[in-house]
């Protein structure tokens, strides 16, 4: 994963531009990931809601080899969680929500489990439901040591 951090301030203002001078220094910070030999990323760039510069650089996969381009999908698994997490923390420090708020302030569609979920218990993976599937508790979880299955399974 890459965080770019040598644009100057102002690329990420709104209405910028990304002119040839520019494409070439944002290409020179991925040059030693776009050759065929290496895994490489995807970079999007966005202002005023519109792109402004997309492009791949390097590998997808190495075997088979398989190119980035700036329509490449890729499956990102859980890694979007961290993601997520910073957005919501940055959102939190601007005062614009709070981790303590209950998720159906935002999602009000959610059922109501019996009791309040916060936005901190899903960014820390701790959030507690009032019932536990049954399947969680069949015989077969059972076999699991009980100091690593759920205290609702007898």
């Amino acid at each position: 994963m890459i965080v770019v951090s040598g644009l100057p301030q102002q690329a990420f203002a709104r209405g910028i531009v990304v002119d040839e001078s520019r494409r070439a220094q944002i290409d020179a910070i991925f040059a030693e990931y776009d050759h065929a030999a290496s895994p490489g990323c995807a970079l999007g760039i966005m202002s005023d809601g519109q792109i402004v510069y997309a492009r791949g650089y390097g590998m997808a996969t190495l075997d088979p080899p398989l190119g980035i381009d700036s329509t490449t999908m890729f499956d990102v698994g859980s890694i979007s969680k961290q993601f997520a997490a910073a957005a919501i923390v940055l959102l939190a420090q601007e005062g614009r929500l709070k981790l303590t708020d209950d998720v159906r302030k935002y999602v009000p569609e959610l059922p109501d489990y019996g009791a309040p979920i916060t936005i901190d218990h899903l960014i820390g993976t701790r959030a507690v439901y009032a019932t536990t599937p049954r399947c969680c508790c069949s015989a077969a979880s059972r076999s699991v040591p009980p100091r690593r299955r759920s205290s609702r399974c007898k």
